[in-house]
């Protein structure tokens, strides 16, 4: 079959923007699809944050994961319905009704993760204010005192480096993303502080445990009847977590050293009961963010 010059033409140059990508965007034949999402670095500031909420897909109930970076606060912002942002590592942000306080313990209980319990924690390390949610390798903070009111939160698990800003400070995250705050880089710093003293203090703990219980291992006979036992013959509800079992011992060894301070009998003693039993950790007076 023959065919003319221009059609055989066409058809090379048609091949040879296909093979060769620095002619592709020329290319008036071929239909380019765009790059994936994870492709995209991201640059975050303040000012340019709400215009991510057209790209974000929308979440109805969001849970975060381990490529989590930033849960921003859009609570304060009139031109949005939607009250969290969230940036990933990959793929498009997520968007989300709901507030950053409700998304954080929807995280925390998926994690079986009493929050209080790590403020519990942070007070005994003076930390008031901020408190970081650490978890082995996973260093969640926010970065205004969030008890009360919503906040932004930072995954510092996936900071590389900070530095200070005209604007705040400058987040260098894995993966080529950028973020910029409008927090001061003192405070950012002082936060970056507290969540590594939360996070050795609890390396500490736990490696001081094991090591107490490997030097008790093996010292007794293991035929006994502790050891036969099971615990659904012992307990009539599941073994609680390790956090609303801590948070239940601190209540307790509270109510024991007030119940020694006041008379037998006295009405206070019921009257903390009723009022502390569900809610263990009261909340603490926040520092201004502004203080650091």
């Amino acid at each position: 079959m023959n065919y003319d010059e221009s059609y055989k033409k066409e058809v090379f140059d048609r091949f040879n923007l296909y093979v060769n990508d620095s002619q592709k965007e020329a290319s008036n034949y071929l239909e380019m699809s765009p790059p994936p999402a994870y492709t995209y670095l991201l640059d975050l500031t303040p000012g340019n944050m709400l215009e991510h909420i057209d790209l974000a897909i929308e979440q109805k109930y969001l849970l975060l994961n381990h490529e989590t970076f930033y849960i921003y606060d859009l609570s304060k912002e009139k031109s949005t319905p939607y009250n969290t942002l969230v940036f990933q590592l990959t793929g498009s942000p997520l968007k989300s009704l709901e507030t950053t306080a409700v998304v954080m313990s929807r995280y925390f209980k998926h994690l079986n993760i009493d929050y209080r319990w790590v403020r519990q924690f942070g007070l005994a390390l003076r930390i008031k204010t901020c408190c970081p949610f650490v978890l082995g390798s996973y260093y969640f903070t926010p970065d205004r005192g969030v008890v009360k009111r919503p906040g932004n939160w930072i995954a510092f698990h996936h900071v590389r480096d900070m530095h200070p800003h005209a604007e705040g400070t400058l987040f260098s995250i894995t993966k080529g993303h950028q973020l910029l705050t409008n927090q001061s880089f003192k405070h950012m710093k002082h936060l970056a502080h507290q969540t590594r003293l939360m996070a050795e203090s609890q390396n500490k703990v736990v490696r001081e445990w094991l090591e107490l219980r490997e030097k008790q291992k093996g010292t007794y006979t293991e035929d006994n009847i502790i050891d036969r036992l099971s615990t659904s013959s012992v307990f009539t509800m599941n073994t609680p977590p390790l956090s609303s079992w801590m948070m239940t011992i601190i209540y307790l060894q509270s109510l024991d050293l007030i119940s020694q301070s006041l008379e037998e009998g006295d009405p206070l003693i019921d009257d903390i009961k009723k009022r502390h039993k569900k809610n263990l950790l009261a909340d603490e007076d926040e520092l201004d963010y502004q203080d650091y």
